[in-house]
Parts: C-alpha cells; sequence; structure tokens
C-alpha cells in the first residue's frame, strides 16, 4: 500500500511538472481532481486506498464516496467523440445544482412548461431465472454490480454472480449463476443489502435477527456474525463507511448497530420516532443523512451524526403506509411508494414532491420503487397484473409495462452500472432483466 501511494504521488508530481500553460488551461486544477479520486475510489469501496491516497497527496479525506469522476470522465468522452460536444446534456437528474441554480433544475419546476424529447426505452428482457421454496421477498446488487443477492420467505439467501449470468444468456455457458445458498435464519427474510467491500452481505428477518455472511469463503453456509433485536426486522441499510448499520423494525424507533462492537444506538429525542412500525431504512450516498419509511405514512430523515429527526414528510402517501425509500445518487432527491399507487419524487431540501409516477395499482402488496443505473427511469410494479412499470423519471410519464410474473411482485432492485435489474416475486422466482441491444 505504501507503494501505490509513493508512485502515484511521483506521477501526479511528473504529469503536473510536464504540462504546458496551454495544456494546465484545459484541466482542472490539481486540488480539485485529487479529491474527486479519492471519492470515486471510495464508491468502489476501496476505502483503504482512498486513504493512502489521500496521504500520500496530503488531501484532506472527509467520507464522501461519490461517482462524480466516473461520471465527469464518460461526458467528456462523449463530448470528444460528437462534434456538437456543447449540445450533449447529461440525463442524470441528480447532476451537481448550486442553491442560485434550485429554480432552473427541471425537476423542481412541473408547471413551468419544461418539454423534453422522449427517451428511447431499453428492451429489457428476462435473462435468468432462480426459485426460492417460497416467496422472494427482497434483493440487493453489490456496489460495483458483480453480485445479486435474494432473500426469501423460506429463510435462505441466494448469492448470484452477474459475469455468469451474462455469459449463460449470450453465449449459453455452462456455469451456474447461485455461487451461494445461505441458511442461517429461522423466519422469512425481509431485507438484504451489501456491505461497501462487496464481500459481506447482511440479511434481516421475522427472527428479530440481522446475519452477516462472508461469501468470500467458497462453503459459507451460516453467519459470521449477528445483531439480535427484540422485534422482527423489516430493512436494513449499510452506511457507506460500512462502519454502521442501520434497521427499521416493527418497534417505532430506528436502530444504529455498530457492526464492530455490536452495540446498538437510537434517537435521543423519543419525540422524533415512527408512530408505527418503520417499513424501510435508506442511508444518503454521502452518509451524512439516512430517511426511513414508517407504517405511519411519514418519511423522516434523519441526520447521522446528531440522531435528530430533521423532516418529516406527513402523509407522504395519502396516510397510507409507505413501503420504500432510496436516494438519489446526489442525495438531494428521495424516491418513495406506498399504498396509494402513486410514487413520488420529493425534494430532500424542502420536502416538496417534485414529480409524481402514477398508473399502477399499489394497494395491498408491499414493494419497492427504484431508479435504473443512470436514473432516466423509475422502475416500479403492479399488483393487478404483476407487470413491471417504467416510467421517465423526469416528467413522470409512464412509458411502458412489462409482463414479469405470476404473482405480486415485492422488490425490484436495479444494477448500480448499467440497464439490468431483479425482480423478486410471491410466484418464488427471483429473475435478472437485462438489455438487449439486439434483436434475437
Amino acid at each position: 500500500m505504501q507503494g501505490l501511494g509513493w508512485d502515484f504521488q511521483n506521477m501526479t508530481m511528473e504529469d503536473t511538472n510536464s504540462n504546458t500553460g496551454d495544456d494546465l488551461d484545459n484541466q482542472m486544477p490539481r486540488e480539485e481532481v485529487l479529491p474527486l479520486i479519492i471519492s470515486q475510489l471510495q464508491h468502489y469501496g476501496l476505502n483503504s486506498i482512498a486513504q493512502v491516497v489521500a496521504e500520500a497527496s496530503e488531501t484532506p479525506l472527509s467520507f464522501d464516496p461519490s461517482p462524480r469522476l466516473a461520471e465527469l470522465c464518460y461526458h467528456g468522452r462523449i463530448a470528444r467523440e460528437n462534434d456538437d460536444s456543447e449540445d450533449i446534456i447529461p440525463a442524470d437528474i441528480t447532476e451537481d445544482i448550486s442553491e442560485d441554480e434550485e429554480d432552473e433544475e427541471p425537476l423542481a419546476d412541473l408547471d413551468g412548461g419544461v418539454r423534453f424529447a422522449p427517451k428511447p426505452v431499453p428492451n429489457l428482457t428476462p435473462w435468468f431465472s432462480t426459485q426460492h421454496r417460497e416467496s422472494c421477498r427482497a434483493a440487493a446488487f453489490s456496489a460495483d454490480g458483480k453480485y445479486v443477492a435474494t432473500g426469501s420467505e423460506d429463510s435462505s439467501l441466494k448469492v448470484l454472480d452477474v459475469s455468469r449470468i451474462k455469459a449463460a444468456y449470450r453465449d449459453g455457458a455452462p456455469e451456474k449463476p447461485v455461487i451461494r445458498t445461505l441458511y442461517d435464519h429461522v423466519a422469512p427474510v425481509n431485507d438484504v443489502h451489501f456491505h461497501p467491500n462487496g464481500t459481506v452481505v447482511a440479511s434481516c428477518s421475522h427472527d428479530q435477527s440481522i446475519k452477516l455472511f462472508d461469501i468470500q469463503k467458497p462453503n459459507v453456509k451460516r453467519s459470521f456474525r449477528y445483531l439480535q433485536d427484540a422485534s422482527i426486522v423489516r430493512s436494513i441499510h449499510f452506511h457507506p463507511s460500512g462502519d454502521y448499520l442501520a434497521a427499521g423494525t416493527d418497534h417505532e424507533a430506528v436502530r444504529i448497530f455498530d457492526v464492530h462492537t455490536l452495540k446498538c444506538f437510537t434517537s435521543p429525542n423519543p419525540n422524533d420516532k415512527h408512530s408505527g412500525p418503520i417499513n424501510k431504512v435508506r442511508y444518503a450516498p454521502s452518509g451524512k443523512v439516512f430517511a426511513t419509511a414508517g407504517e405511519d405514512g411519514t418519511i423522516k430523515i434523519w441526520d447521522t451524526i446528531s440522531g435528530d429527526c430533521i423532516k418529516t414528510m406527513t402523509t407522504a402517501h395519502s396516510g397510507k403506509p409507505v413501503t420504500s425509500v432510496r436516494f438519489s445518487k446526489s442525495g438531494r432527491y428521495i424516491l418513495s411508494c406506498g399504498l396509494d399507487s402513486v410514487g413520488r419524487l420529493w425534494d430532500m431540501h424542502t420536502g416538496n414532491v417534485v414529480q409524481e409516477f402514477a398508473g399502477a395499482v399499489q394497494k395491498d402488496v408491499y414493494t419497492t420503487n427504484t431508479f435504473n443505473y443512470n436514473e432516466d427511469f423509475v422502475l416500479g410494479t403492479d399488483e393487478n397484473d404483476w407487470a413491471i412499470v417504467i416510467w421517465d423519471s423526469r416528467t413522470g410519464a409512464l412509458l411502458k409495462r412489462i409482463p414479469a410474473h405470476m404473482a405480486p411482485i415485492r422488490c425490484i432492485v436495479a444494477s448500480p452500472n448499467e440497464n439490468g435489474f431483479v425482480s423478486c416475486s410471491d410466484d418464488y422466482r427471483a429473475k435478472y432483466w437485462g438489455e438487449d441491444t439486439v434483436a434475437r
């Protein structure tokens, strides 16, 4: 590690000294590039390397993982390849916007007459299906998109290798995508989430426990660590640092577990808590705040450091239970769904709705909405015909319905880096959907 830091430092100094004045005019300053490199490494879960780079380059290490560098590189490459580069507009709705520019953000001006060209809807088809013994209830991708974990009412988890799914679908390769089947719960699995390092998967269950599994071990079946609660655990989510795990349970107070000491923390203000079970909990990408979705119909935003609730969206879904929340990549927006059949996009700072996603029935089945990898689209479900529904994230227009399962869909999660997603259903199946760019 020391060698890596030294090499990086020498490379930076050499490149800087060899640049001409004209070259430097076309480059971002060193002090702006280095924090982007460090935050990108943290986004990939390479926290130890990020720390080495920070120390070697004498750059302050503030934990704020972000894919911003990768996004800038992508748009720069497109601009070089396109003669009309100045006309290129990033499709990401989460680009950084200063407070002075907030009024110009299209999502925040639903009545301002802003119009967007229709986006081509990706041709998504099922590439692989795996079957549990009972209803499939939860799924999650690792941060790098290499793995998918699914959780079932049969108390088991499966871990799938995405590269094997692709090889089996595209090339007919004989490898089996399911690389681990994990057994350590004694009741239905309600949620799963990968540690930022990508090698540990956590699950929570009706058995009032949270289990951590090391999927690097080829013969792993049981957890290497568990956290016990006094209530059914409905949802879990790792802090981007990997040091803490937030949990929503049948109790009205959110829990924060230290995964190293196993200590449990709750909000110091008893008036902040929900008035019923917590259905979903999710950290913002920065880790500075997290959101909870309540059976009481509210969405609450919490300060990670103080533990205080800093904002509450009351009657977020017409007073019906809120079934899911998730942050956009920038952390500025929150996507939610509830049992009122209308998905909503919220401005986290103002607490106002900036877009709605209607046209799918969600009245009885607790399910989720999610963004696709570049946030061009919102993916959801319809409990009437068990279809997957795709909306335009900026306009709220319903673009496509895809027949998907033979029973209600409990969960839908998207790949972090490509047009792929996984759906989980009461028909016992988890399906991986990929984009076909060539007619088959």
